[in-house]
């Protein structure tokens, strides 16, 4: 509740530049939360979600609010569970349509760069961010 409390309290904050998660129980019902509030706010430009126990869900709702968000630079989901199985476009479509995003770190999901046995297309989002590694 408070994670979700917080993020529609984010929707309209225009001065919050870096929010800082790391190590909370944001889960997926928060992390839909961060999801849709990143298609409002224009402000943040740092999220850290690592260690956060974001699953498949969560995962794609940043995903769809990434597709829509203009100011996000650096999204850190270090050390979450992921595990987008086959749904993978869903997280790689806002992260490829997202001109901003220079950094997206993903390590400790248990992604494998190959694409096999439908893991997060890598290929697709190494094409998209600009800067570091995932």
């Amino acid at each position: 509740e408070g994670v979700v409390s917080l993020a529609n309290a984010l929707h309209s904050n225009g001065k919050l530049q870096r929010l800082v998660l790391k190590g909370n129980k944001v889960g997926d019902q928060g992390a839909i939360a961060i999801g849709t509030m990143l298609k409002h706010n224009n402000a943040l430009q740092t999220i850290d979600l690592s260690s956060c126990s974001i699953g498949h869900d969560g995962g794609v709702a940043i995903g769809h609010g990434l597709a829509e968000n203009t100011a996000l630079e650096h999204l850190i989901l270090d050390s979450n569970s992921l595990g987008f199985g086959n749904d993978t476009s869903l997280f790689s479509v806002g992260v490829s349509t997202n001109n901003v995003l220079n950094t997206l770190r993903l390590s400790g999901n248990g992604f494998d760069a190959t694409g096999d046995g439908g893991s997060l297309p890598l290929g697709v989002i190494l094409a998209h961010v600009k800067s570091e590694a995932i």
